[in-house]
């Protein structure tokens, strides 16, 4: 079945009945009371006359029973409020020390959830290529930095187009047809011209945003069979990366 908001609102409503209960005891209440006060201080009707003494009994009589019963009321009124804030604030005191024990419990997934991407801090990029640079100056900054292994790949505007990783440069390298001059371009039509070398060097990487937590990242991450999330801004343009190690350095965090 699924719920509507109104259906919900309403379903909520009952499930908190407090306020709807202390209206009605109020107006059960005064409607008691007026009762009380109602009831007539004269001889009932059809009686023969009294005098004065037997008619002042009468009324001290009638007051008296008036008294008592109001007393009565307002007192199991008090009582039933008594209980009734001592049952709201158990349950909120209790409600209160459980969602303190699941924050201090915090499983692995909700500290994921719980952590932010832009709180780790995630890593700089360090290389970002457009489609056209040239494949050689690019091919000589990754063999001397162990650290630039995947190259995010940008158009003319800056926007991410893909990241491939370091083994497409040196699977194109031994390419008996490569060019001189290739760009990343070229490196690019080589990576899409085989299924599974795409699926190497090309298909380990997702995109996601500074604001997202780490646990959409592991799932995604772990859906996609990825090893690296580039992080981009609001306007796609790369800036940062987070990887499986900083998932794991999120679960052991203290």
């Amino acid at each position: 079945m699924i719920w509507s908001g109104k259906e919900y609102r309403i379903f909520s409503k009952i499930e908190r009945p407090e306020l709807a209960l202390v209206v009605i005891m109020l107006f059960c209440l005064v409607a008691l009371v007026f009762i009380v006060l109602l009831i007539p201080l004269g001889p009932p009707a059809g009686v023969g006359s009294y005098n004065e003494t037997s008619m002042m009994d009468l009324t001290n009589s009638i007051l008296k029973s008036r008294t008592e019963i109001l007393t009565i009321i307002i007192t199991a009124f008090g009582a039933w409020v008594g209980a009734g804030a001592a049952y709201f604030f158990g349950r909120e005191n209790l409600k209160q020390a459980t969602e303190g024990m699941l924050l201090a419990i915090n499983s692995p997934r909700q500290r994921l959830q719980n952590t932010k991407i832009k709180s780790l801090p995630p890593h700089i990029l360090k290389m970002i290529v457009k489609i056209s640079d040239a494949l050689d100056p690019i091919f000589e900054k990754v063999k001397k930095d162990a650290d630039i292994w995947f190259i995010p790949v940008v158009n003319d505007k800056g926007i991410l187009e893909t990241v491939i990783h370091e083994e497409a440069l040196y699977r194109y390298k031994l390419e008996p047809d490569a060019k001189s001059d290739a760009t990343i371009q070229d490196l690019r039509k080589f990576v899409e011209s085989d299924k599974n070398v795409k699926k190497e060097v090309e298909d380990f990487w997702i995109e996601m945003n500074m604001d997202d937590d780490f646990g959409t990242a592991e799932i995604l991450m772990a859906r996609a069979k990825a090893r690296i999330a580039i992080i981009v801004d609001a306007n796609r343009v790369p800036t940062h990366v987070i990887s499986t190690g900083d998932i794991r350095r999120v679960l052991l965090k203290e």
